[in-house]
Formats: structure tokens, sequence, C-alpha cells
């Protein structure tokens, strides 16, 4: 057995680092999500807005797979973006019966302003409160946690 392994397997190292991380990057999401002005979209209307601007032209049902909830959940979140001007909708070229749904220029731009906003505000924070070695270390973590995301 190898050094460093608990009996399931797992470096404890391992374990330490997945509990920090945990912590940390839902705190921040928390806090950031708590900045956002009160007339700004909803969490949901926000992740389904950004799904379908990296997925390109899409479906409810398709939506809703990726969020892992059902068709009307998604179904009354996309209404609500369309009826915001976000998002358009156009009959399927292959199955008239379905929506294709894609992201409006309007959308684009509040999801570009929200963007442009959370680095605003970690910026000045991070200009304020860290040291020109610890803002280092974090441009230096910043590829780890990516590709984390990315093997999860």
């Amino acid at each position: 057995m190898l050094a460093n392994v608990d009996e399931d397997g797992l470096d404890p190292d391992a374990i330490e680092a997945a509990r920090s991380l945990t912590q940390s990057i839902s705190m921040l999401r928390r806090k950031m999500r708590s900045l956002r002005p009160y007339n700004e979209l909803s969490h949901p209307e926000i992740s389904t807005l950004v799904r379908i601007e990296a997925r390109g032209p899409t479906t409810t049902s398709a939506l809703a797979r990726m969020e892992g909830i059902t068709a009307q959940s998604v179904g009354a979140t996309v209404s609500k973006l369309y009826d915001r001007g976000l998002i358009q909708r156009r009959p399927d070229a292959k199955d008239g019966r379905l929506a294709v749904i894609t992201i409006t220029k309007a959308g684009s731009k509040l999801l570009d302003t929200r963007r442009d906003a959370s680095v605003d505000i970690m910026a000045h924070v991070l200009s304020k409160g860290f040291t020109r070695a610890e803002l280092k270390r974090l441009i230096a973590a910043t590829p780890l946690i990516e590709r984390l995301a990315h093997e999860l």
C-alpha cells in the first residue's frame, strides 16, 4: 500500500484540500451572490443564461438535463428570461414542436456587465487587503482550481 493513504485509498492531504476548497469556494460564492443588486436576475436565471451563452442554441429539455432539474422548472426560468428580452425562441428547423433558445445581445451584455462588476469588486478587495506575494499565490492557484473543476 502507498504511504500517505488511508483505508479508503485517499490521501489525507487530498481530503484536507477538498474540505478547505469546498468551504472557501462556498463562502466566496455566497458572498459574491449577496453583493448583486436586488433588481438583478435570480441564481437560477443567471445559471440558465450562462449555460445558454456557453452552449449556444439549445432547447428547454437540454437545459433541464444540464441543470439536473425538471423541464417545467427550466420552462418557468426561460419564460422569465424571454419576458426580459434576454433570450429568444424560434421553432426548431428539424422539429417544429421544439423551440430553440438563444441568448440575445441584451442577455450577453447583462452577463458581461455582471462579470465586469464581479471582477471590479474582487479587484478592489484584493488591491487593498492582499500583498503582492499573496496575489501571486492566488494567481498561481487558479490553473489548479480550473483543472479541478474540469475533472469533477
